[in-house]
């Protein structure tokens, strides 16, 4: 059916005559499985069958065939686990991808990930689809392109001559990076409709939802022909405060719609158990399952399982039997009806899924197999016999095969009754097979060796995923990450100040005050408990930033202390850091005349030590000073000098800074034909380095 409605017709099949025998070989049996042995009793259960949501299918439906006009929204699909949230969500793949849409997904996991790790998905597929390294035509910017390999690092293996983004600052270089995925979704569903799934949003890491919140808004406002699907579990979003707040955010802003699943009624359970064994269902077994169910689809199907593999539920003479309701013990829980599966399970099956489960719901065949201690034929016996007894499936050939369990309740459940020793052994193993295998996995690893109680090579890699998360503007986690390192460390020394320091500039970038104030405290008291001057003039720093953005005039003092430090070191640059941020400050409180004084210190120190950027920074704040004490041919003059300074260090955003600031003195002493070149000149390069901010200035300036 999809190959007949592929729009391109060299794609479809040639003739009616080649469709029927298409139609023929899928229903001819090969000579070889007349003596194939039987299936199984558990394989002989019908499972996939979408039961008891025809209503929710609908309205899903419809929510696509807007979208496919222009109408995008967001679909949100919510329920405790188990309820057939991931059903659902493939049947509106499935009828996406039959109209000839393209259907993109990405999964979220407990255990955590690197920032934007469902994005990242999201990404490498689409770039696969839409073969934009083959098709000359469907190249994409590079300023797109770069932010895209921030987005999913992978691709730096396929993009080698793209080179990283200029810097910008890091609220302009996240709405960068924002607007290239737009870009990206823009173009791909200029080519075809796009359904963009994001499973299990409630484990998601701040950078994705603040991504997929902004991608919404975006969509809404270009009318893309795009249908964000996200799937939840309304349990978990008492401890997931950012995604409350997401959900909060489409709500009020009407960008989304919501699909509840609630559990099934005695009748669908009967139409489900029909499904399964394709036979009519007596009452008394309904009434059995219902009851301890509730109607809660996973548990139905496992209910099922664990009564097969208990011999209650058998196949006798091509149909299904059972023992008379009074021999049956149905479990009492999903939980119960898991354990008593995997009871079945003989040792050298059960002991490599222990280990699997504490990798979480998906896991690689390699990683898994360095974990272990068995035979590499061993293990993939193993997996064929839990694929077999449908606890897991084979989802991809990445690491020598990828796996994942059948539902996430399946892990937790295997690893639920270890003993404290055990489960850390098994975390330690498996920290160590991702050290070996993925060095790079700092988040996986700082969870596994936190699980183990190694707390020195925790807090480091917890240290290294807060770096990292920092780095690509996912400033909640980068707190958080930063908190769980610190919280391991033990010993005061350098290692504890740079710490501090870190989650200090988060909260600084994130204008949590008290938060920040906080940490600077425990900066500058750990500077002195070390005696170490560096330490103690970069937490006099520290603080007289605090006192820039809050409080100029409270700023003053530990700039001093600061530059009294310099001096102590000798080490100039660093008092050529201090003049500078004491120039700011003397422009903030209109004291232009020691502003100029001390920028123009600042800048003769950056010259001698050939620290162009920081000269460059210098002179950009002294150019306005002297406009403002009526000196424009110093103002012009200082600007042209920042201009060829960014020509030789490349630095694209301080020369677009340049050039509006000089078109500014230019309109003041009235020569507006060259004011306007000079800013049209920034406003070029402002879009070529993709700051929006730098371009809204430029705009206004023109305006």
């Amino acid at each position: 059916i999809q190959r007949m409605l592929i729009k391109d017709p060299d794609r479809r099949p040639a003739s009616a005559e080649e469709i029927l025998a298409v139609i023929d070989g899928l229903f001819a049996v090969p000579s070889a499985s007349l003596s194939a042995p039987s299936l199984s009793p558990l394989e002989r259960l019908v499972r996939g069958q979408i039961v008891g949501r025809e209503r929710e299918l609908s309205y899903a439906i419809n929510q696509w065939h807007k979208a496919q006009t222009g109408e995008s929204t967001v679909l949100l699909v919510s329920g405790e686990p188990g309820i057939g949230k991931t059903r659902l969500v493939r049947e509106i793949v499935a009828h996406a991808r039959v109209a000839g849409a393209q259907a993109l997904s990405g999964e979220c996991y407990p255990e955590g990930g690197v920032p934007y790790a469902p994005i990242s998905q999201i990404i490498d597929t689409a770039i696969t689809l839409n073969g934009y390294f083959t098709n000359q035509e469907k190249e994409l910017p590079d300023i797109v392109l770069a932010d895209l390999i921030t987005l999913s690092p992978s691709l730096v293996y396929q993009l080698p001559d793209v080179h990283p983004n200029p810097p910008l600052d890091p609220l302009a270089e996240q709405q960068r990076l924002f607007e290239s995925m737009v870009y990206f979704c823009r173009v791909i569903s200029e080519q075809t409709p796009v359904l963009i799934v994001v499973e299990d949003a409630h484990w998601a890491d701040h950078g994705t939802l603040t991504m997929l919140r902004h991608l919404s808004r975006r969509a809404a406002h270009l009318k893309l022909r795009l249908l964000l699907v996200l799937t939840y579990r309304e349990v978990e979003l008492a401890e997931e405060r950012a995604l409350s707040e997401v959900l909060a955010d489409f709500h009020r802003e009407r960008l989304a719609e919501r699909i509840k699943l609630s559990r099934l009624d005695r009748d669908q359970t009967r139409d489900m158990l029909a499904v399964l064994f394709q036979d009519e269902i007596t009452t008394d077994l309904l009434e059995g399952i219902y009851q301890e169910t509730e109607g809660n689809p996973f548990f139905i199907e496992e209910v099922c399982k664990a009564l097969i593999d208990d011999g209650k539920i058998f196949r006798e003479r091509g149909t299904w039997q059972r023992l008379d309701m009074t021999e049956i013990h149905i479990p009492q829980s999903v939980r119960l009806a898991i354990e008593r599966r995997v009871r079945y399970l003989p040792k050298e099956v059960r002991e490599p899924l222990v280990q699997a489960a504490i990798f979480g719901r998906n896991f690689e065949f390699e990683t898994l197999l360095a974990a272990t201690a068995i035979d590499e034929e061993d293990l993939l016996n193993a997996l064929e016999q839990a694929e077999r007894a449908q606890l897991i499936d084979e989802t991809g050939t990445t690491g020598g095969g990828t796996f994942s369990f059948s539902h996430a309740l399946i892990p937790s459940t295997l690893t639920e009754e270890l003993s404290g020793l055990r489960r850390r052994r098994l975390h330690l193993r498996a920290a160590q097979a991702i050290q070996e295998l993925h060095p790079n996995n700092f988040e996986n690893l700082a969870h596994h060796y936190a699980e183990a109680a190694d707390d020195e090579r925790a807090s480091y890699y917890y240290a290294q995923a807060g770096q990292r998360a920092r780095s690509r503007y996912v400033n909640e986690d980068a707190i958080h990450y930063f908190t769980l390192a610190l919280e391991l460390m033990e010993v005061e020394n350098q290692e504890l100040f740079d710490l501090l320091a870190s989650r200090a500039s988060v909260y600084e970038l994130t204008a949590q005050r008290d938060s920040h104030l906080s940490d600077i405290e425990a900066i500058l008291d750990l500077a002195e408990k070390l005696d170490d001057n560096n330490l103690r003039f970069e937490a006099q720093i520290i603080l007289a930033d605090f006192f820039i953005a809050t409080d100029h005039a409270r700023a003053q003092e530990p700039l001093d202390k600061a530059l009294a430090l310099a001096l102590t070191l000798n080490e100039p640059p660093l008092g050529g850091q201090v003049l500078r941020r004491k120039g700011e400050v003397a422009r903030s409180l209109f004291d232009f005349v020691s502003a100029r004084r001390d920028l123009e210190k600042a800048s003769a120190i950056f010259q001698k030590a050939e620290m162009l950027d920081e000269k460059n920074t210098c002179l950009l704040n002294l150019i306005s000073v002297l406009r403002e004490l009526g000196d424009h041919p110093s103002s012009i003059t200082a600007a042209e000098q920042v201009i060829r300074n960014s020509k030789i260090t490349n630095n694209f955003r301080q020369e677009a800074e340049a050039l509006l600031r000089l078109g500014g003195t230019y309109t003041i002493i009235d020569q507006n034909g060259r004011a306007r070149q000079h800013v049209e000149d920034a406003l070029t390069i402002f879009q070529e380095i993709g700051d929006i901010a730098g371009e809204c200035n430029a705009l206004n300036t023109l305006a």
